[in-house]
């Protein structure tokens, strides 16, 4: 699994039926998402998901994150693309952007 480096999300006991994350050091308001419409396995072909949750467990400072896979027809490794991680940027940054116009 490629994932961010700061070693966070951990891939859980999964299967071919469902995949199993959690986030550590997770706080209430860290959010975690995933395109649950682009899940594609080792050939590129799409996997659909029936259905995805998420939970935050206070004492634990985790969240654990299910995506349901409607098939196990697919060939593995599968890619899940990550849309949203609480990687904060922390004091002074310049960011240069470029005019996608030109």
């Amino acid at each position: 699994m490629n994932s961010p480096s700061d070693g966070r999300l951990k891939l859980a006991d999964s299967n071919k039926s469902n995949v199993d994350l959690f986030l550590t050091e997770a706080e209430e308001d860290d959010y975690l998402s995933f395109s649950t419409y682009n899940i594609k396995d080792a050939n590129g072909k799409l996997i659909r998901s029936s259905s995805s949750a998420m939970q935050y467990a206070s004492g634990e400072m985790e969240s654990h994150f299910v995506v349901d896979l409607e098939t196990t027809d697919y060939k593995n490794p599968i890619h899940l693309e990550i849309d949203n991680y609480p990687k904060y940027i922390e004091g002074n940054v310049k960011i240069e952007l470029k005019n996608p116009i030109k």
